[in-house]
């Protein structure tokens, strides 16, 4: 019973209760197995005469005799909580923090303080403890040199506990908007850094939020349904977004809503609609608002402790788990706090603080349980680089050593698609790639020096991914990866979308099922008839496939039944001028 729950002496506060709290605990700790007021008693006899005056005084055997009697074993984790809850407090106000806000014994008001008690009763451990944290986060600074050090033998405890979870939920992480990438990362994962390098123009920031939508929007415009659908990616997923560069609301905010109402974004800023557009993005604005959970921060000239402090504020009072940075650059206050925390004076090189500022936040997302996903600019010689790697990262190749992904995202020019020729010659794609993500690191990963060609829409920035190759460009054999998350936030990943609609179907038989057991069935049709509805739905959903809409962002399948081949190079210069010009027309 005690496995796991801490017990102190300062978690008493009479001295007749500690005395009886170090009795019992002595006598466990020293293989007592079955204890009553006579042990007690007899142990304080001979071991504390001070703490033995105290028992008899407060007539000791009588209370343990008692304790006994009325002990209720299946209270004992409410009693638990309520003992560390009123411990707590007592610390916090021995190191001067007031408590009064949470409760306050000397509140006379008996309305006020039976408020205080109901309002006390329903919070935990945690509540209490980052409610006085938000308090001072504001006020916070870090003191210590070492975050995120950790220390175990190999082979622990903690080591077999880790092999058995991931047998019930594998190391998978949320979907990025590229399946290809997702199979590349396993997915946007707590502790995990990634960085993406690409040109000025390239569309950094955008890509950025096409991510966030793909995961994070609670739902999406559906055009094969006509109307918005839960985003199988999950919709209570938080993730924030730290700007340094773009507008949040003139200019990322309506990335979003194009995004989730299929609308492109040229038609929102300039106020031109076309049906049922402006209806779709009112409609993606209120669920972004009542329903989601995406926070957006402007921070134009940062510093390690500002952004440290902002992640801070949402992981505490928004429960977010994935930051987005967009993105790595210097800054005057960046080597203001370089130079001051310098050990001595020195020149400051701007690669040495962008250094830094990458180990710090691959810090970050181990102290605070995080992924963080940044992006920086590459270097002005790029295009005549052969290699798409850490060395054209601008201002400092060193910034990939504490990564745990990093790829170069270009655009795609005609040269590539000289190179592509053979691979597009011999399949019937819908879309023809216009941009390029070259893989050059992943930690523990199966695929690296790899490239994944996708098609973005930058009208709604929904991304099409097209097929994958190596440095070579030689086709490579990589499956996509499909990911949903369950009720219980589990995520559940498959290279087979089908696969993952049947594990959906499942779980609807087995919620039902459940219900029945429960005498519930009030509620639920027969589960026979769940079964039939669900077998109706997929028939429908087959059909419907077999005209998939291409507009449709998590379920992508370039293998479409309708398609149409890629324009061959040999065109004529007029069909090369239009083709040029629509893969120009950027938003």
């Amino acid at each position: 019973m005690l496995v796991g729950h801490k017990i102190t002496k300062q978690d008493f506060v009479e001295a007749f209760h500690q005395t009886v709290f170090v009795a019992i605990n002595n006598l466990f700790s020293q293989g007592a197995v079955k204890l009553d007021q006579y042990i007690i008693n007899d142990y304080l006899k001979n071991n504390f005469q001070s703490l033995y005056k105290i028992y008899t005084k407060n007539q000791g055997d009588e209370y343990v005799e008692k304790a006994k009697e009325l002990a209720t074993p299946e209270n004992f984790n409410a009693n638990y909580q309520e003992l560390k809850k009123f411990s707590l407090l007592r610390r916090y106000l021995k190191a001067g923090i007031e408590v009064d806000e949470i409760f306050d014994p000397t509140e006379e008001d008996p309305e006020v303080l039976d408020e205080q008690r109901y309002q006390f009763s329903q919070m935990s451990i945690d509540d209490i403890l980052n409610y006085f944290r938000k308090k001072l986060s504001a006020i916070t600074e870090e003191y210590s040199t070492k975050n995120g050090r950790d220390s175990i033998k190999a082979g622990s405890d903690e080591g077999k506990k880790q092999k058995e979870e991931w047998k019930k939920t594998p190391a998978f992480g949320l979907s990025y908007a590229s399946n290809y990438l997702t199979t590349v990362t396993r997915g946007i994962q707590p502790r995990k850094f990634v960085l993406g390098s690409a040109a000025s123009g390239t569309g950094k920031t955008r890509i950025t939020v096409a991510n966030i939508c793909h995961t994070f929007a609670p739902k999406y415009w559906d055009s094969k349904v006509g109307e918005f659908v839960d985003n199988p990616n999950g919709t209570q997923n938080a993730a924030l977004y730290i700007g340094t560069e773009m507008e949040l609301v003139q200019e990322i905010e309506p990335i979003l809503w194009a995004y989730m109402a299929d609308v492109p974004q040229g038609h929102i800023t300039s106020g031109q609609y076309v049906g049922d557009e402006e209806e779709r993005v009112d409609e993606a604005i209120r669920i972004l608002h009542d329903e989601g959970h995406i926070y957006l921060e402007y921070i134009p000239d940062y510093d390690l402790a500002t952004l440290e402090n902002v992640i801070e504020q949402h992981v505490l009072q928004h429960n977010v788990r994935h930051v987005f940075f967009d993105y790595i650059h210097i800054t005057t206050d960046l080597i203001g706090e370089f130079q001051s925390n310098a050990k001595a004076k020195m020149q400051i090189r701007e690669d040495q603080v962008l250094a830094n500022l990458g180990l710090k936040l691959k810090e970050l997302t181990r102290k605070y349980d995080i992924s963080i996903d940044s992006w920086t600019q590459v270097s002005g010689d790029f295009k005549n680089s052969a290699n798409q790697d850490q060395t054209i990262i601008r201002g400092s190749k060193a910034l990939a050593d504490k990564i745990d992904t990093g790829y170069i995202v270009s655009m795609v020019n005609m040269q590539d698609l000289k190179k592509l020729e053979k691979i597009m010659k011999s399949r019937f794609l819908k879309w023809q790639p216009n941009r390029c993500i070259t893989v050059y690191k992943n930690r523990g990963g199966e695929y690296t020096k790899c490239k994944i060609w996708v098609y973005i829409e930058y009208s709604t920035m929904r991304v099409h991914d097209l097929f994958c190759t190596d440095e070579d460009y030689q086709i490579l054999d990589m499956p996509q990866t499909f990911t949903r998350v369950r009720e219980d936030q589990k995520v559940v990943f498959s290279t087979s979308k089908e696969e993952l609609f049947g594990q959906m179907i499942e779980d609807t038989v087995d919620i039902t099922e459940t219900a029945l057991a429960e005498e519930s069935s009030n509620a639920f049709e027969d589960t026979e008839e769940i079964e039939k509805k669900i077998a109706a739905e997929l028939d429908k959903d087959n059909k419907k496939n077999d005209t998939e809409d291409e507009n449709e962002p998590f379920w992508e399948n370039p293998c479409n039944k309708k398609l149409e081949a890629v324009v061959d190079p040999d065109d004529s210069e007029e069909e090369k001028a239009s083709r040029t010009e629509s893969e120009e027309f950027d938003f």
